[in-house]
């Protein structure tokens, strides 16, 4: 039985609203790191290997904040954008090793992160919890994935733009 060896890139720093014209560039710096520069390096320090034995996964975590813009959430938001956009020119990459890549834009889950720098938003109704968006995680980590690559999965939940009155 052939070794397989996935990667799961789920780090990030969420920030209060806070609009571009305030925003710190040490702060600003701090996010893109995290969010964009760390899951670029990892993936990119695991990809060799992944190459020579095929058929591994990748699975980035964004955010339905990586589908559109919003006042104050400018920095958080960009990164979480450029990890879709990662996401697909790294599955065209690692399509012809074998190498899956996916990505998945939670809504709002109920997270330390979350809590943190939302105080008082949003109701516990609202809120995902952590095992459901580690649920799709397991999917796309399976082989019951192989004809997924190269896609960002919308996992919003009860936060889905879809739900809201306008």
């Amino acid at each position: 039985m052939r070794q397989r060896s996935d990667l799961i890139n789920n780090a990030g720093i969420i920030h209060p609203k806070i609009n571009l014209a305030d925003f710190d560039p040490d702060l600003w710096r701090r996010v893109i790191d995290v969010n964009l520069i760390g899951p670029a390096i990892l993936t990119k320090a695991v990809l060799p290997s992944m190459m020579a034995r095929g058929a591994d996964k990748i699975i980035t975590v964004s955010s339905i904040g990586g589908r559109k813009g919003s006042a104050g959430r400018s920095t958080y938001r960009a990164t979480k954008a450029a990890l879709i956009n990662l996401t697909e020119s790294i599955a065209a990459e690692g399509k012809p090793y074998g190498i899956n890549v996916n990505c998945i834009c939670p809504g709002t889950v109920d997270t330390e992160g979350f809590r943190e720098a939302f105080r008082g938003i949003g109701s516990d109704a609202n809120l995902m919890r952590p095992e459901e968006i580690a649920e799709i995680a397991v999917l796309l980590a399976s082989d019951a994935s192989s004809a997924i690559t190269g896609t960002a999965i919308d996992a919003y939940g009860a936060s889905n733009p879809l739900f809201r009155s306008s």
